[in-house]
């Protein structure tokens, strides 16, 4: 989390114009991290190209480790301005299992991290070495079987039920034969259908009350 004096004004001002003409640091350091090469700006790197320009806008950088949490080695970097605002945020890092080498790096990368993040300078390919824990393993794609396709029902659409009812009726009434079946449904329901499956359930139902109503024909 930044802190700031109670005014930052004068500073915020005088940090536009330094990042304005800060460029990123050249990644003239290479690191490895497992089997992967990378180059990265170095913290000396960093200082050389950042402090002229601070110093041009009336600005400069303190930087001091603390304490943060068991494990972790903490580092506070300070901006401050020569009207005496001030901006400084901690980053806590892993302090690593090498002893006091360990302890080192990871305050060296801390520094580095820490100036740079401030100095809102974008982030790049970096080290890693000795500072911080090795690199996460991507987690293998895992893919859950896909749910089983539900069918989709149209909660209007006729039934199997009355689709049996329709045949059953359409034998008893005299209207086994396709054409005259459909000219039959056609004129109780208002529209042309050429099969029961085209009906609603509405419709269906209509032309069964319909078709109940009429004589059974003999064969």
């Amino acid at each position: 989390m930044i802190r700031t004096s109670e005014s930052i004004a004068a500073l915020a001002a005088a940090l536009v114009e330094a990042q304005g003409e800060m460029p990123n640091p050249p990644k003239e350091t290479k690191g490895q991290v497992g089997s992967q090469v990378r180059f990265y700006a170095d913290l000396p790197t960093l200082v050389e190209t950042v402090k002229p320009i601070l110093a041009k806008n009336g600005l400069a950088y303190v930087q001091l480790p603390c304490d943060t949490h068991p494990g972790a080695v903490g580092v506070t970097t300070r901006i401050m301005h020569k009207s005496g605002e001030w901006m400084e945020d901690t980053v806590s890092m892993p302090a690593g299992n090498n002893g006091a080498q360990g302890v080192g790096s990871a305050i060296t990368y801390a520094r580095r991290y820490s100036l740079m993040a401030v100095l809102g300078l974008a982030p790049e390919d970096d080290d890693g070495a000795g500072a911080s824990q090795p690199a996460p393993r991507p987690r293998a794609a895992t893919s859950k079987p896909a749910p089983p396709k539900q069918e989709q029902t149209d909660p209007n659409a006729i039934t199997s039920a009355q689709v049996t009812k329709l045949q059953v009726l359409a034998n008893e009434k005299g209207f086994a034969e396709r054409q005259a079946r459909l000219t039959m449904w056609a004129e109780v329901i208002g529209r042309n259908v050429g099969t029961a499956n085209e009906l609603t359930k509405a419709e269906a139902h209509k032309l069964i009350e319909h078709m109940d109503a009429l004589p059974v024909v003999q064969p």
